[in-house]
């Protein structure tokens, strides 16, 4: 019987505090500010997917959520949803980019792993301003994070996936 009420607390807070946390397009609206968003599902052809999965050097899915954040008819930014296995349960990354394709903000959306192996702010900060290159791998240019490496290796990946996606959609002019 306590089990249960304390099960039952626990599931009140789960709602409660997921009620609070912002949406995908609300953390969007707040990484570009006064710009209009749009939302699509980007489909990659087979050969953009092995680009894409070759330049990321991890695999890289069929389809992207992509929001594009355009100011006075002119794209100021890209965000990509990013979801993946950690260890056995799922994450949700918010990956924003700039126009010139540069992260400017990560989000977790979601992290159903235990709290404890979910990497704190200042990890997900040294991916901004970050492009696609050999550094953006853990313990080369992103530290590692003690008792969560398989969550920062699904971060990183998560980070690499959406710039390879990305270089890939929308190639520099």
């Amino acid at each position: 019987m306590c089990s249960e009420r304390l099960f039952a607390g626990w599931l009140a807070l789960a709602g409660a505090l997921a009620a609070q946390a912002p949406t995908a397009p609300e953390l969007v609206a707040l990484a570009f500010p006064g710009a209009a968003i749009t939302t699509a599902e980007r489909a990659l052809t087979a050969a953009q997917q092995q680009a894409a999965s070759e330049r990321a050097q991890t695999k890289v899915p069929a389809s992207v959520p992509c929001h594009t954040a355009t100011r006075d008819g002119k794209v100021v930014g890209y965000a990509y949803v990013d979801t993946r296995t950690v260890r056995t349960h799922g994450q949700s990354l918010l990956v924003c980019l700039d126009a010139d394709g540069k992260v400017v903000r990560v989000e977790v959306l979601a992290f159903a792993e235990p709290r404890q192996y979910q990497p704190r702010a200042a990890f997900y900060a040294q991916f901004l301003g970050r492009g696609l290159d050999d550094t953006l791998r853990l313990r080369r240019g992103v530290a590692s994070v003690a008792g969560a490496t398989l969550s920062a290796v699904a971060a990183v990946d998560a980070v690499r996936t959406v710039l390879a996606v990305h270089a890939v959609l929308e190639p520099a002019k």
